[in-house]
């Protein structure tokens, strides 16, 4: 014989979970959040966007590639040393 699995979802359980839900979402959903653990390059002034756009382009046009086995990772003074520029971050906002 098959097996049947029924259940009801009460009202009260339906808010736990949906609050859970939200509470993770508002948490999470923060860019604060993302940069802190390095998921990105960082928060940036929406003023400065075209001069940070600028400086990634340029820096991505004079610097060689090298093919890697490793994942993305926040290197910008590794990256600045390498390819024999200074980057003063006070001068960048």
């Amino acid at each position: 014989m098959g097996s049947f699995f029924l259940f009801w979802n009460n009202k009260e359980e339906e808010e736990r979970f949906k609050a859970k839900v939200v509470e993770a979402y508002e948490k999470e959903g923060s860019s604060y959040y993302s940069t802190a653990r390095l998921w990105d390059d960082g928060i940036i002034d929406p003023a400065d966007t075209r001069k940070i756009i600028g400086l990634c382009i340029s820096t991505s046009l004079n610097c060689p590639a090298e093919d890697t086995r490793y994942g993305v990772f926040r290197m910008l003074q590794a990256l600045a040393s390498k390819c024999l520029i200074h980057i003063n971050p006070d001068a960048l906002f």
